[in-house]
């Protein structure tokens, strides 16, 4: 795809000026430049000739724009004039003869635009079929058209090219731009690939594990699946930046969720290993509940002097522990700590939160405690579903000790007032309207203001259970003490 010097001076520039043309090119399947598509921009021809000599040095020293290049006939990709209907704009909820609106693509609209793309000769085939569906374009959408298109063999290049210009949020989409080299790689077009690559690695856009599935994890024998990895890793060495950064980690993903372990582990030995990497395929290996080999990659990382750090042990905790493996996660974490990693917030959530959701408070308390002593501050979550975990079970008088009484909530100044609401609240949901307000009066005698939305259900609630002089006294406190706040408040300022 790159034009070089000699190609410009040998066809450009020593040319009689009487037969200058403007230059005609396209992608052909193997990647070269043929003399089918010319090069446009979006509001008219750009004609290669001796006159624009800077035009030409700039252009021989970079890849040609992939926006630009457009069908022979098509001497205009934009115009004023064009007979092209304007981009489809509906309503969300209705279309204009007042159907439900639907925002996917029926299947005959996703045909017709695969026959477009098939027989694609520079007319306006194309731009018609797109244009009419451009609103409800999507890139899941696209992905479907895309996976026709792959099964024949057919490549979407003139579509991707009419989403350049016509749908640029979608462009900047990972999972799209994914889409188009994938594309490349079923019909076996690297350079055309690379130069895609090369213009995604300008704009610094990535890729995603999509954009491999092309290779031929299971169908083929593991000598071949290596040699067209090797393959493709040349084609990302080769373009560098964004590209190649994120095409490693994708190809990696692609081939765990296709449980090609062993061809993940190949292409971090060509390649680099990283903790980046490591971490991609023990989420897999967890995803996948293959807990021991988890632990094994672990091991491969310290001997590859690839240390784990304290995220990559979280993660594996929170799976175990997300399949009730509870035995297995504290083995997991005390071989972290004799590692050196220490337990940082996240890892007494995961065991706090999971313990008392199972109703094993008093491991639940055991672990805050344990967070406390190293100084880490619990966020409101973790005592919140320490509290929901005594109040589901029954356990009231427990939660109201904790919630209200404890020092260990009472050393968190900042938590005390969410727990206060989250316990009214609670009570106020079960019918026990009147625990809910003597909850609120306890939190306005220690200083603290109701969350406005909690005070008026119970407000009203006691109103519509015929309690009014208890809801006007709940009325009078809280309007005395907003009242109070506000003369602090103004003390403070004056």
């Amino acid at each position: 795809m790159q034009i070089s010097k000699h190609f410009i001076k040998k066809h450009i520039l020593d040319r009689p000026s009487s037969v200058q043309k403007p230059l005609h090119y396209s992608i052909s399947s193997t990647g070269s430049l043929s003399p089918d598509y010319q090069i446009t921009s979006p509001v008219l021809q750009i004609c290669v000739c001796p006159s624009a000599s800077g035009c030409i040095t700039s252009f021989a020293h970079q890849m040609i724009d992939i926006r630009f290049l457009r069908p022979q006939r098509r001497l205009f990709s934009i115009t004023s004039a064009s007979k092209l209907p304007p981009p489809e704009k509906i309503n969300k909820r209705h279309n204009v003869k007042g159907k439900q609106f639907s925002s996917k693509l029926t299947v005959k609209e996703r045909a017709l635009i695969v026959e477009a793309i098939k027989h694609d000769d520079g007319g306006s085939s194309l731009d018609w079929q797109l244009n009419k569906v451009a609103e409800r374009l999507s890139v899941d959408c696209l992905s479907q058209i895309f996976s026709v298109l792959n099964g024949q063999r057919v490549s979407g290049l003139p579509m991707f090219i009419w989403v350049l210009n016509m749908k640029r949020d979608l462009y900047r989409n990972s999972n799209f731009c994914s889409l188009i080299i994938d594309n490349c790689g079923w019909l076996g077009d690297y350079e055309t690939m690379s130069s895609i690559l090369n213009d995604l690695k300008s704009k610094n856009l990535c890729l995603t594990s999509k954009a491999f599935s092309f290779l031929p994890v299971l169908n083929s024998t593991n000598s071949l699946l290596m040699e067209s990895i090797a393959k493709l890793i040349q084609v990302l060495d080769k373009v560098g930046g964004s590209s190649r950064s994120s095409g490693i980690i994708g190809m990696i993903e692609m081939l765990c969720k296709s449980e090609a372990f062993e061809m993940a582990d190949f292409v971090m030995n060509i390649t680099e290993r990283k903790p980046q990497y490591y971490k991609v395929v023990i989420r897999e290996k967890c995803k996948k509940c293959h807990f021991q080999d988890a632990r094994k990659t672990l091991e491969d990382m310290r001997h590859f002097l690839c240390e784990p750090d304290v995220n990559i042990y979280n993660y594996l905790l929170s799976s175990l522990c997300k399949n009730r493996k509870l035995a297995e996660a504290l083995s997991v974490c005390e071989e972290m700590k004799n590692n050196g990693n220490h337990p940082n917030s996240l890892t007494f959530d995961i065991f706090i939160h999971f313990t008392a959701r199972e109703g094993m408070l008093h491991a639940a308390t055991e672990f805050l405690n344990e967070m406390i002593n190293m100084g880490l501050e619990p966020r409101f979550s973790t005592h919140a579903v320490i509290i929901k975990g005594f109040l589901h079970s029954g356990r009231l008088e427990e939660s109201k000790e904790y919630g209200i009484d404890s020092e260990v909530v009472e050393y968190h100044q900042r938590h005390r007032n969410m727990i206060y609401c989250l316990l009214a609240c609670f009570h106020q949901q079960k019918g026990d309207i009147l625990r809910a307000r003597i909850i609120l009066i306890k939190m306005m005698d220690k200083s603290l203001r109701p969350n406005l939305s909690v005070y008026r259900r119970v407000f009203n609630q006691l109103k519509n259970d015929g309690h009014e002089e208890l809801a006007r006294d709940l009325k009078n406190r809280f309007s005395s003490f907003t009242l109070e706040s506000c003369v602090a408040v103004t003390a403070i300022t004056t």
